[in-house]
């Protein structure tokens, strides 16, 4: 049985990757920091996420999601 890149390969022999699309895509949503980091945008309103104990995350929400970087799932 062939598997998936298999048969792509065999469909064509050449995979044209596009780095600098790539990696302007990767960089929508994130803030360049120094030595080559990087972080999440925020936006100005607080993480939806309730915790255990019934207090509201205090935390900025990421860019066009509800919850922060540590309660954001990407389901």
């Amino acid at each position: 049985m062939l598997s998936m890149r298999q048969a792509l390969m065999n469909e064509s022999d050449q995979i044209s990757i596009d780095f600098d699309e790539a990696s302007n895509a990767w960089r929508q949503n994130k803030n360049q920091l120094k030595n080559g980091m990087f972080s999440y945008k925020k936006s100005s309103k607080n993480c939806c996420y309730v915790c255990e104990d019934g207090k509201k995350c205090r935390k900025k929400q990421l860019l066009n999601d509800k919850f922060c970087q540590w309660h954001f799932s990407p389901n």
